[in-house]
């Protein structure tokens, strides 16, 4: 049997053999797809939903917005260490991006 945890608090779905499995999931896929195509969205966003539309715009804020977002980043702002980011030891030490969680060096105190 293949069990399958859903994230988000979805639950736990066994199935009898991997085919069964990766049809359910495609299933899940196609039902979300559908069920993000008939979203709707604000008149006032650029984006709304097309495919084709990239997310790439840059907008610029008024220099007085600084504060507000300073502290929006300072308030949800996580130190934790992950793959991608790169040893801060110079050099670099010989576990950056390849151990889970990152090297020691870019932990919190490392």
């Amino acid at each position: 049997p293949v069990r399958l945890r859903m994230v988000g608090g979805g639950g736990e779905h066994e199935f009898r053999s991997p085919a069964l499995a990766a049809n359910w999931i495609r299933a899940c896929k196609e039902a979300a797809d559908v069920q993000q195509a008939s979203a709707q969205y604000p008149r006032y966003w650029t984006n709304r939903g097309d495919r084709q539309a990239t997310f790439k715009d840059t907008i610029l804020m008024p220099v007085e917005s600084l504060p507000v977002f300073q502290q929006l980043f300072d308030d949800t702002y996580a130190m934790v260490s992950t793959r991608d980011r790169p040893c801060p030891a110079q050099p670099p030490c010989s576990k950056s991006r390849t151990q889970p969680g990152g090297c020691a060096c870019s932990r919190p105190g490392g």
